[in-house]
């Protein structure tokens, strides 16, 4: 993508330059697959996701305990990250 677009990493939710950004996609399970079907998400391209999820916390939660709302991000960037292996899955 374009350095000059803004886009959001669908599973940390942290914006980034559009050169930060990537498409990953991955073929589904079984039959599916096979035919060619895939699945796809836009993640930062460093992988990093992981990392922001815990350390950079939102303007309008800073006002709560850091480690507290880290957690929560993380647990959040799992459910996410589940949700997609469960699209590659079915």
């Amino acid at each position: 993508m374009s350095a000059r677009r803004t886009v959001m990493c669908l599973l940390c939710q942290s914006t980034h330059s559009g050169d930060a950004v990537s498409l990953f996609t991955a073929r589904r399970a079984g039959e599916a697959g096979r035919n060619g079907d895939t699945v796809g998400t836009y993640v930062c391209a460093d992988l990093g996701c992981a990392a922001r999820a815990r350390t950079e916390i939102p303007p309008w939660l800073r006002e709560r305990d850091p480690a507290e709302v880290g957690e929560e991000r993380a647990a959040e960037l799992r459910e996410r990250v589940e949700t997609f292996l469960d699209a590659v899955l079915r």
